[in-house]
């Protein structure tokens, strides 16, 4: 818009690899059989403070993987059903992502790959409506959405969702239009275009 052009967008793909190796993550052992979690910087616009607020006083446990400058602050914040991880390997973050049970992204992201990720472990997002996510985030197909970024907002998009069924193969679709081959298709397909005007 800011240069008058029409433009097509290519969004860009994710690429974790869901069938490599998985290593256990230590202090998440006793958890192995399920937990929400949150990807993240750990940032002040990232909300995982409010997402920590929204599990305190649930029996739902809470993993954080991330660093920042806000973790020796989440780290006094969270009670006995919040564990902060950081440093996790890629086979780590398979294990992770493969025992999650949801996905929880609470900040405005230009993009947000994350509910990609998870996607591609077969998770849903419960996700901020706003920015990027409306990209990547098809309500009832691979996550649902909350209104604003605080905890009572996230505690009942967790509580509205406890019991969700979700649609592998939908989920899987949806995903696909996000995929490596995808990009590189559309790229090709972009650049050809200009090529032959």
């Amino acid at each position: 818009a800011a240069y008058a052009r029409e433009a097509a967008v290519v969004p860009p793909p994710f690429s974790i690899d869901v069938d490599g190796v998985e290593e256990p993550v230590s202090a998440l052992a006793d958890w192995s059989d399920g937990f929400l979690l949150v990807v993240s910087r750990l940032m002040p616009y990232k909300n995982v403070d409010q997402v920590v607020a929204a599990v305190a006083g649930t029996p739902h446990r809470l993993v954080v993987v991330g660093s920042g400058p806000e973790q020796a602050r989440l780290r006094d914040l969270a009670p006995a059903n919040v564990r902060l991880v950081s440093g996790l390997s890629d086979a780590q973050m398979r294990w992770t992502y493969r025992r999650a049970t949801d996905l929880i992204a609470a900040s405005f992201e230009d993009f947000g790959l994350t509910p990609l990720e998870a996607g591609s472990f077969g998770k849903p997002v419960l996700a901020l409506h706003a920015g990027g996510y409306l990209d990547t985030v098809v309500d009832g197909v691979n996550g649902t959405f909350f209104d604003r970024p605080d905890a009572e907002s996230i505690r009942a998009a967790i509580a509205r969702t406890r019991d969700a069924h979700w649609d592998t193969e939908a989920l899987a679709e949806h995903l696909s239009r996000f995929s490596e081959a995808t990009f590189i298709d559309r790229i090709r397909s972009e650049v050809q275009a200009l090529l032959t005007r």
